[in-house]
């Protein structure tokens, strides 16, 4: 039978084995900042990485973290456009060893007025045109899209051919919203990209050092060559 002194002393060294296991185990992950649409990696934009409500570091690469205890962490990055995204994690044995930060994914937290989108929420008989144009080292693009709307169905025209594309407006919308929210920036790049919108009562342009790929990504659900 063992003795109360036996069971304590039993007791204590169970004690301490989970506590050293839960509270000083310590695990490794890799954090990527990349334009996912794209999957390339970018050090053009910050994340800070916090344990709690405790600032650990402020980062600009893709990096591999060693030796971190578990614990509930939060990455703030940002992104191409107006506000960040904050990513909440809990790191333990179970936890994806990767973390994948998309520069390009429009924040939730992000809204465009109604009455901004100029493509689709044109009215009947109206007609708009969207130019784009890319310049690079050794590329070159330009296209020309026109819109126009008759009897509540929408219409895309590209290269002479015209096609229903109501059902797609949802597509539209999305290029639209990440559109409007970019946030001006500095970085120096030797592409270039213009955006140009208009309508019958207003113009809209924008220019983007060729970085952001929601032109790209929108022909190809459009199904644009």
């Amino acid at each position: 039978m063992i003795s109360a002194n036996s069971l304590i002393k039993y007791l204590k060294i169970i004690f301490f084995i989970l506590f050293f296991h839960t509270g000083f185990s310590q695990c490794s992950f890799n954090v990527e900042i990349l334009d996912c649409f794209q999957n390339n990696e970018t050090n053009l934009f910050e994340y800070s990485l916090f344990k709690e409500d405790s600032l650990i570091g402020k980062y600009h690469q893709s990096k591999y973290f060693e030796k971190f205890p578990k614990g509930n962490y939060r990455i703030v990055f940002e992104t191409l456009y107006s506000a960040n995204i904050t990513k909440h994690f809990t790191l333990n044995d179970k936890f994806p060893k990767t973390i994948k930060l998309c520069i390009d994914d429009i924040p939730k937290t992000i809204s465009v007025k109604e009455k901004d989108y100029l493509i689709s929420n044109i009215k009947n008989n109206e007609k708009v045109t969207l130019k784009f144009l890319f310049s690079g080292c050794f590329n070159e693009k330009e296209y020309i899209l026109s819109f126009q709307k008759k009897k509540n169905d929408l219409f895309l025209i590209y290269n002479n051919k015209k096609r229903n594309i109501t059902s797609k407006v949802g597509i539209i919308r999305e290029f639209e919203k990440g559109l409007f929210s970019l946030k001006k920036t500095n970085i120096i790049s030797t592409s270039n990209a213009l955006y140009y919108i208009e309508t019958k009562n207003s113009k809209f342009n924008y220019n983007d050092p060729g970085i952001w790929s929601g032109f790209n990504k929108m022909l190809i659900k459009l199904n644009i060559e």
